[in-house]
């Protein structure tokens, strides 16, 4: 199965507008991972924040838009559940190998896992 990455930038418009970028909406991107589906293509994404207008309502608030709006087959973000949602500096190099793992998963069980870690109550 072929599979992309995206660095899926800030969506949100004041964030944008702060920053003076025009690009990043949400309907481009949906456009663009239609495309991708259509043409059976994996789509992995890493939601990119440090806008200095994040905070961590707005920042679950566009994750929840994401989720909802983009046809995304994994997206990975921030830990909520770390302070600032940092990762551990283990973890990065580890990162390349969720795809893999994720499209090992649903080549295996079928299951289209949308998010991770992977737990085994997502794939029974």
């Amino acid at each position: 199965m072929a599979r992309v990455f995206i660095g899926l930038e800030n969506i949100n418009p004041e964030s944008l507008m702060g920053t003076k970028k025009l690009q990043n909406k949400t309907g481009e991107y949906r456009e663009m991972l239609q495309a991708w589906r259509s043409q059976k293509v994996m789509t992995w994404a890493g939601y990119i924040l440090g806008f200095p207008t994040d905070t961590p309502q707005s920042i679950a608030r566009d994750i929840d838009i994401i989720k909802r709006e983009l046809p995304i087959d994994v997206l990975e973000y921030a830990d909520p559940h770390a302070p600032y949602g940092l990762r551990g500096v283990g973890e990065p190099p580890t990162l390349s190998s969720t795809p893999a793992i994720v499209a090992a998963i649903r080549a295996a069980t079928g299951i289209a896992l949308t998010h991770v870690p992977v737990r085994p109550e997502h794939i029974v």
